[in-house]
């Protein structure tokens, strides 16, 4: 998906992207594979529990950017991610978490699409994406971008979901709309490195902030 990462005014350092095919209840990768440990101590069913532990039957991707792309891509499971633009390198973080991707801002991203170039997400209801990221600038920037077409989005009929990172929050916009808006899902997640899952179920978006909820 370009699809995902929109195609410009993105200037951060992501790592431990991940999508799961669950809701909140099912849905996480551990950070091993992507993701840091799903929050437990609240108990089954908390709405302050984040998405748990998913197993690889519902992983529809993982990438940690610990391994250089080959041929410019990054490859999890039958999902590849095209490095679009010039802008995109890997940088180290620390020995903890490995490697980050940077996005320097010049229209660079991933294009996320199947091994085949059909979309990741077509025929998914419900989905979970988790991503860290760490913004390198205070004007907006994109975790992830998907729409249905490369058609323009045109104000108050816009129809695509995506993370906009701005000004040290994070608000998610889904958008299936025909003369205004929806309220959005936000949160603060700062300006240093968030661990971020967004819940997308046929009812409702909820985001999850270093294994908190934080908003729906």
């Amino acid at each position: 998906m370009k699809h995902y990462v929109k195609r410009c005014l993105t200037a951060l350092l992501a790592v431990a992207l991940a999508f799961t095919m669950f809701p909140s209840s099912m849905a996480r990768a551990s950070e091993g594979k992507a993701l840091q440990e799903a929050a437990q101590a609240a108990g089954e069913g908390s709405e302050q529990e984040a998405p748990q532990a998913v197993d690889a039957m519902g992983l529809l991707a993982s990438f940690d950017f610990n391994t250089e792309p080959l041929d410019g891509k990054f490859v999890s499971n039958d999902v590849t991610a095209a490095i679009v633009g010039t802008g995109a390198a890997l940088q180290d973080r620390d020995e903890a978490h490995g490697k980050a991707l940077y996005l320097d801002g010049s229209a660079s991203y991933l294009d996320l699409k199947k091994s085949d170039g059909s979309s990741l997400l077509t025929g998914q209801k419900e989905i979970t994406i988790s991503f860290e990221a760490k913004p390198a600038r205070t004007d907006t920037n994109w975790g992830f971008y998907a729409a249905p077409n490369a058609n323009k989005q045109d104000a108050n009929k816009e129809h695509y979901i995506g993370a906009l990172i701005k000004g040290g929050s994070t608000t998610i916009e889904r958008y299936n709309n025909n003369g205004s808006r929806p309220a959005s899902a936000a949160a603060v997640t700062g300006t240093d490195w968030s661990h971020v899952d967004v819940v997308l179920t046929e009812a409702e978006t909820i985001l999850y902030v270093d294994g908190t909820k934080a908003a729906a």
